[in-house]
């Protein structure tokens, strides 16, 4: 009996370099606030305070310019970006005041420099996002702008600067704190993420077997055939010549999902014409190659796919058996048994390899594509570096 040919085969794939990415909430690198009428040409990037107001009365409303610098900050799909202020209202006279977050292209502008006269106009009317600041106790609001801030980098583009305006005329001021606060500045928070996940490796299993042999019925029903080097499938009206093979092999290489599964077997007939071979799965994996005979044989199944073997010269004959497999190994099996049964009589009768034969790459093979999932990369405040994947063709292409 020859030992437990296992092999795998695991076919070329292209592997994706490691990488580190970082979260973090970045710093404003600018920010003030403009007022119109007289003082639109006064500058307030030292204030404490971004002051947003709508009013009917020229030289009271007032816009906030923010600008960050993102060239070195990766962002990725599955990420979010928000811009995150500390605010409040002055008072209560109207007390839910929505502000408006634009997008500003010109993130060239100083904090020291910046006027209404000068201000960057927005790329856009629309905002990107819009909160309702509410009460005069302070506290943190949010704009998601994930969407724009990922546009920004796969443009290239080094920073990002945004405008708040108030979209309601009020006599109430809302106040946000600024960079020059002595706590809770503004920041550009990149949220803790777990990046899409990598595609599942692909690779192939080639597994042997130790276990394969065939049995016969009439006066040889008690023989055993374990050691033939022929697996032998007829059936025939003639009460001792029908023969049946039997197969097994043991499962426990196959660590990932069954993608695809195949029992390649190298075949012939005894003599011209055509023989259809049936494989069909058997629930018993306990039976042994050298006890095995017609009457204690396991019982076999439906028939999971059929062949039509002919001619006298060997070739590969290759059975689908991916669904059952996948069954099987859903439900916990470490071993699969299958039996080959010719469903017609016929007087010619298949041939098979078995894994006694001399020529040891003719012996049977159970080939099963398996996918094996590659861990996400995590993103935390803490760098971490885990390999992006694998790509790779299927193993059945």
């Amino acid at each position: 009996m020859n030992p437990n040919d296992t092999r795998t085969a695991v076919q070329a794939f292209e592997q994706l370099e490691s990488r580190t990415l970082l979260a973090t909430d970045l710093p404003a690198v600018a920010d003030a606030y403009v007022r119109d009428g007289a003082s639109a040409s006064s500058n307030f990037g030292s204030a404490s305070e971004l002051i947003v107001k709508q009013s009917a009365n020229l030289g009271n409303t007032r816009e906030g310019y923010l600008r960050f610098s993102i060239g070195a900050t990766p962002v990725v799909a599955g990420q979010t970006v928000k811009l995150r202020l500390f605010g409040k209202l002055a008072d209560t006279q109207d007390d839910n005041l929505p502000v408006a977050l634009l997008p500003v292209a010109d993130t060239t502008w100083g904090e020291t420099a910046i006027t209404w006269n000068t201000k960057p106009a927005p790329t856009a009317s629309t905002p990107l996002d819009s909160q309702t600041i509410s009460g005069t106790t302070a506290k943190w609001y949010e704009w998601d702008v994930t969407d724009h801030v990922i546009n920004a980098k796969a443009r290239g583009a080094g920073g990002v600067a945004f405008a708040l305006r108030s979209t309601n005329v009020s006599d109430t001021q809302i106040f946000f704190n600024s960079e020059e606060a002595s706590s809770n500045d503004p920041v550009l928070s990149v949220s803790d993420a777990t990046a899409p996940e990598p595609p599942p490796t692909e690779t192939t299993a080639i597994l042997g077997t130790n276990t394969s042999t065939y049995v016969r019925n009439g006066t040889y029903a008690s023989q055993n055939f374990g050691g033939a080097s022929e697996i032998l499938v007829k059936r025939s009206p003639n009460v001792g010549n029908t023969r049946e093979g039997y197969l097994k092999f043991d499962l426990s290489p196959i660590t990932g999902d069954v993608t695809a599964a195949k029992l390649r077997l190298n075949g012939k007939l005894s003599a011209a014409g055509s023989v259809a071979v049936a494989v069909h799965g058997a629930s018993d994996t306990t039976w042994s190659e050298t006890l095995l005979t017609w009457n204690n044989k396991p019982a076999a199944g439906a028939a999971l796919a059929t062949k039509t073997i002919s001619g006298t010269g060997s070739a590969w004959y290759e059975w689908d058996i991916t669904n059952y497999l996948q069954q099987l190994k859903n439900a916990g099996a470490t071993a699969v048994t299958f039996a080959l049964k010719a469903p017609n009589t016929t007087d010619p009768w298949a041939i098979f390899a078995s894994d006694e034969n001399p020529t040891a790459v003719n012996r049977p093979q159970l080939v099963v594509g398996q996918a094996e999932p590659v861990q996400g990369l995590v993103l935390s405040k803490t760098a971490l570096t885990a390999n992006e994947g694998a790509a790779g063709r299927s193993p059945f292409d």
